[in-house]
């Protein structure tokens, strides 16, 4: 599982933190076999005009090269 998150607004969050924090929800919440693989901070979540998330841009985002992609 790669959680993609937008931090609040000036907040300067440790993924290493976030990532074990998030895996005990998960665990706890969802299923105990799922494991958060990676954490991505992003600006904005992608959105539709209709507002759902698209996550198709977000699993293209993931599988680009760092530095190749829109910042």
């Amino acid at each position: 599982m790669v959680v993609f998150l937008v931090p609040a607004q000036n907040a300067q969050p440790d993924k290493d933190a976030l990532k074990a924090a998030l895996q005990q929800e998960v665990r706890r919440r969802i299923n105990p076999l799922f494991k958060v693989h990676d954490v991505v901070l992003v600006d904005a979540l992608p959105r539709t005009a209709s507002n759902k998330v698209m996550r198709r841009a977000l699993r293209e985002r993931y599988s680009e090269p760092p530095g190749t992609g829109p910042s």
